[in-house]
């Protein structure tokens, strides 16, 4: 617990004060320089559950989802499924219900809350650090299927957590 507290107020403290000088720069009429977190801080602050204020998070987070999307879809086409627009649109539902706060994860995954009649797939939450973590394992061989199903991918963001879905038609 004492831990917990230490690393709580370790990350709250200056980023209140980061909070404040930003506001106390806005009021000014000359602009200012942009300050920007280091992604690890940001992952750290968002395991304990403080909010890091969006000006003081890297727009990073764009660039890292469209790479999370882009490696999924090459490694599954490259495992013998193939994109579908249906598929696809299902997986934006999915993405968009885990950025809500609509899904119930268990060990990092999750299913959307419809659609469920129609294929299956999961959806992954990942901080920074994971998502990189998950764009380089996709990089590696994948294992071919030749029963390869309709497949869609889609990303979402919350804060510094972003959410993986790949749903796979029947």
């Amino acid at each position: 617990m004492k831990r917990r507290f230490l690393a709580v107020a370790a990350i709250s403290i200056p980023l209140m004060m980061l909070t404040e000088a930003s506001t106390a720069f806005a009021d000014q009429a000359r602009p200012s320089a942009q300050f920007v977190l280091p992604n690890e801080v940001v992952s750290l602050a968002n395991r304990y559950g403080v909010l890091v204020p969006e000006r003081f998070q890297s727009t990073h987070n764009a660039d890292i989802r469209g790479r999370l999307k882009q490696a999924t879809e090459k490694h599954l086409t490259q495992s013998g499924h193939h994109l579908d627009p249906k598929a696809t649109k299902i997986a934006r539902e999915w993405a968009d219900q885990a950025a809500d706060g609509k899904v119930e994860f268990y060990g990092g995954s999750g299913k959307g809350n419809n659609h469920l009649d129609e294929g299956t797939g999961n959806i992954y939450r990942f901080d920074l650090a994971g998502a990189e973590e998950h764009i380089k394992w996709l990089g590696g061989t994948a294992n071919y299927s030749p029963d390869g199903r309709p497949f869609g991918v889609a990303t979402a963001t919350k804060h510094s957590t972003i959410f993986l879905v790949e749903y796979f038609l029947n």
